[in-house]
Parts: structure tokens; C-alpha cells; sequence
């Protein structure tokens, strides 16, 4: 219980950092703004990643498909 309040806390300060750093004003607009553009960076990071993953299956697959596939050929 003592870690999720820790990051909490963390989060708290991280994301008052940030709104610091972008010169917001702490009004409810701007500290939504905030939190909106946090989440469109989380977002286009998460996707990236999943690209990054999904690409690597794919190869990763298509490899293993040639190398059985000469392993076959080899065979006979």
C-alpha cells in the first residue's frame, strides 16, 4: 500500500512538473490541457512500442518459416 501512495505522490509531482514546464496557468483549462497533452504523449508512445513489437512478431515469424523451410528441403 505504501508503494501505490509513493506513486501517487510521484505522479502528482510529475505531472505538476510538467505543467510547470509548459507554462501553464493554474486554471482548471489549462491544467486539463495539461493532462490532455500527457495523454496524447502516453498514447503516441504506447503505440509506437506496439508497432515496434508487432513488427518484430512479424519478422520474427517470417524467420521461422524460411529456416523450416529450408530445414524441409534439406530433408529430402
Amino acid at each position: 500500500m505504501k508503494k501505490l501512495g509513493f506513486l501517487v505522490v510521484a505522479g502528482a509531482g510529475a505531472f505538476l512538473y510538467v505543467h510547470r514546464r509548459r507554462g501553464g496557468a493554474w486554471t482548471l483549462d489549462s491544467v486539463i490541457d495539461t493532462a490532455a497533452d500527457l495523454l496524447g504523449t502516453a498514447q503516441r508512445r504506447f503505440s509506437e512500442v506496439k508497432d515496434r513489437i508487432e513488427q518484430r512478431t512479424i519478422h520474427e515469424a517470417a524467420s521461422a518459416v524460411a529456416k523450416a523451410t529450408d530445414q524441409s528441403k534439406n530433408a529430402y
